[in-house]
């Protein structure tokens, strides 16, 4: 372990629309994320070191800090409403590297 470093992971996120749903933009999708983290986290997205990485229309990168991860999963999980969307939202992936989420081995 290399000290006095911070150790981040890289979390790939599927979005599914149900029904005839609109996709999220990227702010709908971090204002939902940021409201659901004071929620059941008590905590800030900056608090859990959480940065978005990449969002498109159906898939996105997040990045945040290795103690976070777990906690990062459960608020993404727990996503189903973003604005006037009906969404289904399923971590896929979790690695150190960005090309470990984009590239499967």
């Amino acid at each position: 372990m290399v000290k006095g470093q911070r150790r981040y992971r890289y979390i790939r996120f599927q979005i599914k629309p149900l029904g005839k749903s609109p996709l999220p933009t990227e702010a709908e999708f971090l204002q939902e994320l940021r409201e659901q983290a004071r929620h059941l986290a008590h905590s800030e997205l900056r608090d859990l070191g959480c940065w978005l990485v990449r969002f498109q229309s159906t898939f996105g990168i997040i990045k945040c800090h290795y103690q976070a991860t777990e906690t990062l999963k459960i608020l993404l999980s727990s996503l189903h409403t973003i604005k006037f969307s009906t969404v289904e939202i399923t971590p896929e992936r979790t690695s150190g590297t960005i090309r470990g989420v984009t590239y499967k081995a």
